[in-house]
């Protein structure tokens, strides 16, 4: 419950700071370009970019299955 209530209120203060704005689709938001910009400079003045995306591949891996026809609604 708690982990809900701090995400929540993250989301709360991006969103007041406009930071992120939700779509039309509950639970998926777009971030500002200047936020984006600004995470990918600090990325890579910490030395992190292959880290970040090894793990964001293998969080797309497990999120997508593999595509198969009987997964094309995935």
């Amino acid at each position: 419950m708690g982990d809900e209530r701090t995400t929540d209120e993250a989301i709360g203060t991006l969103r007041g700071y406009a930071f992120i704005s939700e779509q039309d689709q509950p639970g998926l938001f777009d971030m500002h370009r200047l936020v984006r910009l600004a995470t990918q400079a600090w990325i890579a003045r910490e030395g992190k970019g292959k880290e970040y995306a090894t793990s964001v591949m293998q969080r797309l891996a497990k999120v997508f299955p593999f595509p198969n026809h009987e997964n094309r609604d995935v």
